[in-house]
């Protein structure tokens, strides 16, 4: 094609006076295609690349790893007294004391212990003794007399609403 035919071909198009413009012509027209191609990948690349950075930055931290430093004013606890033996809390000279010191009592003996808050249930019933169920997953309990107390498993069995209470449960609406 030569510089006459695109003149001549310029002259018959019904817009040749607006002037098509430098578009138009195939030389110039497919790397102009390509040019904005690259921009916008660049501009994409660089987008996804500004994510991944953030989310890296904004991870939660990694876990403590190192050994935990001591205590400052960590004081080594006093040694046991022998479990027969009564002792007296005496206060150190030059301390006033509002009230006298008192003998520590030693600690009653496991016949005199009461039994357990909770006990298992064999396979989801509770005993006689423990009749209120309690699960763990929601931490609510049943006592007997409930509308769905017959058909929960209990995963705990306690003797009383106040034990129940005690580790945390809370009663059922109904």
């Amino acid at each position: 094609m030569s510089v006459a035919d695109i003149a001549l071909h310029r002259g018959s198009h019904p817009r040749a006076s607006q002037g098509a413009g430098l578009l138009t012509l195939p030389a110039v027209k497919r790397p102009f295609r390509v040019a904005a191609w690259i921009v916008f990948l660049v501009v994409v690349t660089s987008a996804l690349w500004r994510v991944v950075l953030l989310r890296r930055s904004t991870r939660a931290l990694e876990p403590f790893t190192r050994p935990w430093p001591p205590i400052a004013e960590a004081e080594p606890e006093p040694e046991a007294a022998p479990a027969g033996a009564a002792r007296s809390v005496e206060p150190e000279p030059g301390q006033a004391t509002a009230r006298p010191p008192r003998p520590v009592e030693p600690e009653p003996e496991a016949a005199t212990a009461r039994p357990p808050r909770w006990v298992e249930p064999s396979d989801g019933a509770c005993p006689a003794s423990h009749p209120i169920k309690a699960k763990l997953g929601s931490r609510i309990f049943q006592p007997p007399g409930m509308s769905n107390y017959q058909r929960t498993r209990a995963d705990r069995c306690y003797e009383s609403d106040e034990a129940a209470i005690a580790d945390g449960f809370t009663r059922a609406k109904h």
